[in-house]
């Protein structure tokens, strides 16, 4: 049964997000960690998670415009499943994934886990363990793992310095549109050398030995 593309796949999607986001509000209920009392919407969060965008936007375009061999894994999944999954997706349907991950993830990982883990570990603990099992959840690959990870303590440190999870919340969701918008818009499907011939990733995921018309 084909999914890509359809709308049963996008709300698969936006189901899987709500499940993460739900599993977050019952685990919040049950450990009484508080979480509610983070989502604190003030000027410091809402610029912090704006501004903390930029950075991590720009590393990642950099990471899939560079054949540096630890990026070519993570550039080869984009190509391989993210292009041909989503390329169909109108941009609505993008931001609102991209708002259902950064409200889900962020609830769960920095608002219960992070949050809950301090009180016991300490924050610079809290982080490190919080991030890991982040980007052990994301693992695609050993770099996309890594690249998770480290983005994962780069969420958790902004949500101890602007002191509410708004602003890890507002960042995930941005950096996850802004992410998609890019990719999908203003790239084209990369070439991967192989023993015997270049091989072009076209816009459906499938292999060709002749580059895709622009």
């Amino acid at each position: 049964m084909k999914l890509r593309g359809t709308k049963k796949w996008y709300w698969m999607a936006c189901a899987y997000e709500l499940g993460i986001l739900l599993g977050g509000v019952v685990l919040n209920f049950t450990l009484c960690t508080g979480t509610n009392e983070l989502l604190i919407f003030s000027t410091q969060a809402i610029t912090g998670g704006v501004l903390a965008t930029i950075p991590i936007l720009a590393f990642f375009v950099f990471t899939i415009s560079k054949p540096i061999r630890p990026f070519t894994s993570i550039r080869r999944f984009l190509d391989g499943f993210v292009r041909p999954l989503f390329a169909e997706w109108s941009i609505p349907q993008l931001l609102l994934i991209s708002v259902l991950a950064g409200l889900g993830e962020e609830y769960l990982f920095r608002g219960v886990i992070q949050h809950g883990l301090s009180a016991y570990l300490g924050t610079p603990a809290a982080i490190i363990c919080t991030s890991i099992l982040f980007g052990l959840c994301h693992f695609i690959s050993p770099a996309y793992a890594i690249a998770a990870t480290a983005i994962g303590v780069y969420f958790g440190i902004e949500f101890i310095m602007c002191k509410s999870l708004i602003a890890p919340i507002l960042t995930h969701a941005l950096y996850d549109f802004a992410v998609l918008l890019y990719f999908l818009r203003f790239t084209k499907p990369g070439i991967y050398e192989t023993p015997t011939a270049k091989v072009f990733l076209t816009s459906t995921g499938t292999s060709s030995e002749t580059p895709p018309i622009p």
